[in-house]
């Protein structure tokens, strides 16, 4: 198991590229020594959400995810919590109803719009 990955594989590991074979374990590897760890592949996920990223970020991004089926369920959940909060300042009232005032919502719902 090469240094770049030290958690263990685990029973519902999807990974598409598992060190099962010399072939398959050379190439998770090889991956595991040129893309970054996965510590610095979290805060480029989060900054894909600040600016659109590179060509090469993007390139490095899917072939970490190649062998490393945390990073990429991290990506996806993130995803989908950016998803729903550009979702909820239509929704604001179902969620506040009667908790603030509705100069307040309207706030928070311009506040949403525009960060979105």
């Amino acid at each position: 198991m090469p240094a770049a990955f030290p958690n263990p594989r685990t029973s519902d590991d999807d990974s598409p590229i598992q060190g099962r074979t010399w072939w398959t374990a050379w190439i998770e590897e090889l991956i595991g020594r040129v893309t970054p760890p996965c510590t610095r592949v979290v805060r480029l996920i989060s900054e894909t959400f600040e600016h659109p990223p590179t060509w090469r970020t993007r390139l490095t991004l899917r072939t970490h995810y190649l062998v490393c089926c945390y990073c990429r369920r991290y990506d996806k959940q993130l995803h989908r919590l950016r998803r729903f909060t550009v979702a909820l300042p239509e929704h604001i009232e179902e969620v506040l109803p009667d908790q603030l005032s509705e100069t307040v919502k309207e706030r928070i719902k311009e506040h949403l719009r525009d960060s979105a």
